[in-house]
């Protein structure tokens, strides 16, 4: 009988610390959002197709419950190929009346993007801002604020740097202009200020249910921002869209299916999840997204095929062949705790017997 309590109070034991091993190591939530970047003025002339993508997209977002963060262009006069009309036309103002009319339901979350979306000839890299005085880029910030507030009637406090590019300069400027969030991507750009908070990219459109499939496994809350570009999305750019509108939905709905799933946006981070929005959360969540991956394999893999287009999808396929490597601190902590446990139980068992055996010993 002491036997059998003395095994069944270890046996609990040693289920109660693997209990405690999956609390600490279990999933925690995963905040996935959606950064919808380019929405721009009409087109100078013929129907603006890209109102009606838009149109469809933001109520896909609402059939899924998802509020995406749009990042609008103050005052572009250009978009790729096509030549755009000012916003105070017929068909701009439709588009005002749009941004309008969701960001008051709070059925959109409304980002400055930039301040006319130009990219100057003389950089290696594209930016808008980088680069250039902190006074002139406080000009351009404040006027598009402006010309951003006039539009939807609120002030817009995130900014997204057109393609991603900014400096510290660009830091100090935001900063003097009233803004609250930077939403940049993972990795770019320089050291943060304590008064801006972070919330980048994590992930392109392509890889995000992936991302999140990786993210319900890791320990701790986990927050996922994808990026979205008009060219991306088939319905209005034949030529270089990748997703139509059914499988960006689809997506959307196999996304929100996977336990321990929520949808967020950047302004809800701001609000309700500050914690998650630090260079030091996103580092340790890095590992889950394509970027992360690219920066890792991106050497050995232009070494050995030489070919810069064809990066983008080979760091993804390598690391599908190794990521079982982010599963074993994981499976090892448990591992230890449940080989302690029985060598314990195994330990106290033999040393149980022993002390019987001498009391019989010395009965007879």
């Amino acid at each position: 009988m002491p036997q059998r309590r003395f095994i069944l109070g270890r046996t609990l034991t040693l289920l109660l610390a693997m209990a405690a091993s999956v609390g600490v190591l279990g999933q925690g939530p995963v905040l996935v959002g959606l950064r919808y970047d380019d929405f721009v003025g009409p087109p100078a002339k013929g129907p603006d197709q890209r109102l009606r993508m838009e149109n469809a997209l933001f109520a896909a977002c609402r059939r899924v419950g998802l509020v995406p963060t749009v990042s609008v262009v103050p005052a572009a006069k250009r978009y790729l190929d096509e030549n755009l009309g000012p916003w105070d036309s017929p068909a701009g103002r439709q588009r005002v009346l749009l941004l309008r009319s969701l960001a008051t339901r709070g059925a959109i979350d409304l980002a400055q993007h930039g301040y006319r979306h130009d990219f100057r000839p003389d950089e290696r890299e594209a930016s808008e801002v980088a680069g250039l005085p902190e006074a002139r880029q406080r000009e351009m910030i404040s006027f598009g604020k402006q010309v951003l507030r006039g539009l939807v009637g609120r002030s817009v406090t995130t900014f997204v740097p057109p393609a991603n590019s900014y400096d510290a300069a660009t830091l100090d400027a935001l900063a003097a202009t009233g803004f609250q969030v930077i939403s940049g991507m993972l990795g770019e750009g320089p050291a943060h200020r304590e008064d801006l908070m972070y919330v980048p990219v994590t992930v392109e459109f392509a890889h995000l249910e992936d991302a999140v499939r990786n993210a319900a496994a890791y320990p701790g809350p986990t927050l996922v921002i994808a990026m979205l570009h008009p060219y991306e999305i088939r319905d209005y750019a034949e030529g270089t869209g990748q997703h139509s509108m059914a499988e960006i939905e689809a997506t959307l709905l196999r996304i929100k299916a996977i336990s321990g799933v929520e949808f967020t946006s950047i302004g809800q981070v701001q609000r309700e999840h500050p914690e998650l929005a630090c260079a030091s959360h996103f580092r340790a969540a890095a590992e889950l997204t394509p970027r992360f991956r690219s920066r890792v394999f991106k050497p050995l893999v232009y070494l050995a095929l030489g070919g810069r287009q064809r990066w983008a999808w080979w760091p993804q396929e390598v690391y599908r062949g190794v990521r079982w490597v982010f599963a074993v601190p994981y499976a090892g902590g448990i591992t230890l705790v449940t080989g302690v446990g029985l060598a314990t139980v195994a330990w106290r068992r033999r040393q149980w017997r022993r002390s019987g055996r001498r009391r019989l010993r010395r009965a007879r």
